[in-house]
């Protein structure tokens, strides 16, 4: 498939990086088990920090995964409230959704506990701690991210939203179909990170089951 100039991306990963990144987790985090699980989700899913943190015990399925839609609202009787119709099913490995629940087993998380809890106060996490986790990942692993130097003159390294631009590479890589992408991310094109797409098909399934996530 010749791909369209609008889903080239320069600022993603490859596959053998993302491998990278998590075998480095249990190199820099005191919490191992739990940090790889995040980042496998927002490599699977292509989720949004936000959507990520925000995951529930009731929202990991067989394989699938709930995603919350935080930025989308509806008014009710007045009242400025978030839309639960936008919330999307996202097709992942099984293996992912067995570890993850094997997780909140061993913790006695039940279905709306939060699967991702700050260290220190067990709250929800905070969206600082994934990108100082990930820039301690590219520290260690010397890998960064591709995109326009800092102010200081070097490269960030690798942060939370560059997993979604690297699932929908990949997905589109692997399926050679970006209405796979569309559908799995919710994208209008690669280039966007709006919208929700909320069928889920027998392609997806079949096409997410076979591909080698680690």
């Amino acid at each position: 498939m010749e791909m369209n100039t609008a889903f080239k991306f320069s600022d993603y990963l490859e596959l053998q990086e993302v491998r990278v990144i998590l075998n480095t987790v249990s190199k820099v985090s005191m919490h191992p088990e739990r940090d790889h699980l995040l980042i496998n989700i927002l490599w699977q899913t292509g989720a949004r920090i936000t959507e990520a943190i925000s995951l529930k015990r009731k929202d990991i399925g067989i394989a699938v995964i709930t995603l919350r839609n935080l930025k989308q609202y509806k008014k009710v009787k007045g009242v400025r409230v978030l839309d639960p119709t936008a919330d999307k099913d996202v097709e992942v490995s099984s293996k992912l959704c067995d570890d993850i629940k094997d997780f909140c087993s061993k913790n006695d998380f039940v279905g709306s506990d939060f699967i991702f809890r700050a260290n220190r106060t067990n709250g929800q996490m905070k969206r600082w701690y994934p990108l100082w986790l990930l820039q301690k990942c590219s520290v260690v692993s010397g890998i960064s991210k591709r995109g326009k130097m800092t102010k200081f003159g070097r490269k960030r390294g690798v942060y939370p939203h560059l997993f979604r631009h690297s699932n929908a590479m990949y997905l589109l890589e692997v399926t050679h179909d970006i209405t796979i992408v569309k559908e799995q991310l919710g994208h209008a094109d690669i280039r966007t990170s709006q919208g929700y797409a909320y069928s889920k098909k027998p392609r997806i399934k079949k096409a997410v089951a076979e591909m080698k996530w680690e």
